[in-house]
């Protein structure tokens, strides 16, 4: 689901333009990273859905969630890094839900959040992008979820609160 909600693209009538997810996120490290703010237990695998298939010496993806969980900061965990593509730290009680007791293995839930920029002015180019994104992000995860009737889907974006 966040590979296919973060490439999302749309289309703003307003602008005239098509907007993509890199246009309108925040970047909580620029510019040392360029990298859009996600939150999600893919960010310990920097996004790279294939490293959850992958085995180093003994050591999969369970061993490499474990390890990151505990050092969120660590530069090397037995898959790579733990932090996210922004380099930011992920939290296990931001990306899990569900928890009992901080075991964050047990979680029932998992949450993805991307960041989008927004702005006071409600017809600023930004909030303007964001809209038209967002309404497309909101027709894409319809989709997916509709496609996965065996997941629970939840979601929020702020288009659809205002």
């Amino acid at each position: 689901m966040q590979v296919k909600a973060t490439r999302v693209r749309a289309f703003s009538e307003a602008l005239n333009r098509e907007v993509v997810l890199e246009d309108i996120c925040y970047k909580p490290l620029e510019p040392v990273s360029s990298e859009c703010g996600v939150f999600s237990p893919l960010e310990y695998f920097q996004s790279n859905a294939t490293l959850l298939d992958t085995v180093v010496e003994g050591k999969d993806y369970l061993d490499h969630l474990k390890f990151c969980t505990k050092l969120i900061t660590a530069d090397r965990g037995p898959l790579g890094g733990c932090r996210g593509r922004t380099g930011a730290p992920m939290f296990g009680n931001v990306v899990f839900g569900g928890l009992q007791d901080d075991d964050y293995m047990q979680a029932t839930a998992v949450v993805i959040t991307i960041l989008v920029k927004n702005s006071v002015d409600h017809e600023s180019p930004t909030v303007l992008m964001a809209r038209a994104w967002e309404s497309e992000f909101i027709r894409a995860v319809l989709a997916w979820r509709a496609a996965h009737p065996e997941i629970v889907v939840s979601f929020a974006a702020e288009v659809s609160l205002c």
